[in-house]
């Protein structure tokens, strides 16, 4: 008797990144975030507009902060003034390739401020740009 063969419930997505293609948007990501610390706005701007779509939308804890990637710089200057520099140290990464979600969570290891835990979802469009940034973060209990 011959074998059937499994059908996949769903079809691949045409034209979505692979995952080799979500790990690479989430290492630039997370280099891009280390680099923030220390860099200035006009720094900042060039990596953000290699990073994200001109739409780009960020949710922070629930909230839409904006839907522009001109924001990005001006949010992470004026969080480099309250918190000081910092450092991103990486835990976890998770793909959806069927979504083109890359799931990060990582440490914010602050210089001013209490540091954090991150989770963040990364919804990319199919040059796997970031399309959305929805981050919740908390304070790391010791």
């Amino acid at each position: 008797m011959e074998s059937e063969q499994i059908k996949p419930t769903h079809e691949k997505i045409v034209n979505t990144p692979g995952r080799e293609d979500l790990i690479s948007t989430a290492n630039h990501y997370l280099k891009f975030l280390n680099d923030a610390s220390f860099s200035d706005a006009a720094e900042i701007a060039s990596q953000v507009s290699q990073l994200c779509v001109p739409n780009c939308k960020k949710v922070l804890n629930g909230k839409t902060i904006f839907q522009d990637r001109n924001y990005y710089t001006s949010q992470l200057v004026d969080i480099k003034k309250e918190i000081g520099a910092w450092k991103i140290q990486p835990l976890d990464v998770f793909t959806s390739m069927e979504d083109s979600i890359v799931i990060i969570r990582h440490l914010v290891i602050t210089e001013k401020a209490d540091d954090l835990v991150v989770l963040v979802v990364l919804r990319c469009n199919h040059d796997g740009l970031i399309t959305e940034i929805n981050e919740v973060f908390n304070k790391l209990e010791s």
